[in-house]
């Protein structure tokens, strides 16, 4: 009976660590899966920054191969001062736009590259807890294991014991039964020795 409820302890211990490594195994594959897809999103985002970047770059080698326009161009070719500011900042936006649209990409890279980096950390740190509980997961089926088979060779054993115990009782049950036949020879041989007497 104790081997019995060990085996039901060790079995229901081993129980509860499956559940743990199952959660804790569908966590790590979900990690897994949002890293993926950070890594593409990342890739993404490196491809629309160097885009980004390549075309300030273009822009900027178009200005400075171009005939500069200068401030008195600006002024000489506007028709009214409206149009003449429209112009100056009609310029100065299309660079400022530029600079922004290759600051928003970069800024969004380095965003999903450290969020990329905290998944990557907490991937690794439940696979490493994972690793654990199924080390333990494994341990506990052993003991469980071991107890089932010192149950089954207890069983076997009493089994043996009890078929060796009728064998015995039978043999004894015979042995008597023979005995008493030969105390019975004995006595009616007795018997006829002292009447031959």
């Amino acid at each position: 009976r104790a081997l019995q409820d060990d085996v039901n302890s060790a079995s229901a211990r081993l129980d509860q660590l499956e559940d743990v490594l199952a959660l804790h195994q569908r966590k790590l594959d979900r990690l897994n899966q949002l890293y993926r897809l950070q890594t593409r999103k990342l890739v993404f985002l490196q491809k629309q920054h160097k885009a980004a970047m390549e075309r300030l770059n273009k822009r900027l080698v178009e200005i400075y191969t171009s005939d500069p326009t200068s401030t008195l161009t600006v002024v000489l070719e506007a028709g009214s001062f409206s149009d003449l500011l429209d112009q100056l900042e009609f310029l100065n936006d299309i660079g400022t736009q530029d600079e922004r649209i290759a600051r928003e990409v970069e800024d969004a890279k380095l965003q999903m590259q450290e969020t990329r980096n905290a998944t990557r950390k907490t991937r690794k740190q439940v696979a490493a807890t994972t690793r654990t509980v199924a080390a333990r997961t494994a341990e506990q089926r052993a003991v469980r294991d071991r107890l089932a088979w010192s149950q089954r060779e207890l069983a076997t054993a009493r089994r043996d014991k009890r078929a060796t115990l009728a064998n015995v009782q039978e043999d004894k049950a015979k042995a008597l039964e023979h005995m008493r036949e030969l105390q019975a020879q004995s006595a009616e041989l007795g018997a006829r020795i002292r009447s031959a007497q």
